[in-house]
């Protein structure tokens, strides 16, 4: 099974006319809800990122 993930707009959903949150490490932050929804996909299928 292939899980594929919409980054821009779904997973970082800040408006496009604001720049989004650059964290610590360089990466943009993820949508809250979009983290939660994804954690509850992967626990219900058993699913694993790479």
């Amino acid at each position: 099974m292939v899980l594929s993930l919409d980054i821009d707009g779904v997973m970082v959903s800040d408006n496009s006319w604001r720049s989004p949150n650059i964290l610590a490490d360089n990466f943009v932050e993820f949508n809250p809800k979009a983290v939660k929804a994804l954690n509850m996909i992967l626990n219900e299928t058993h699913l694993t990122l790479f």
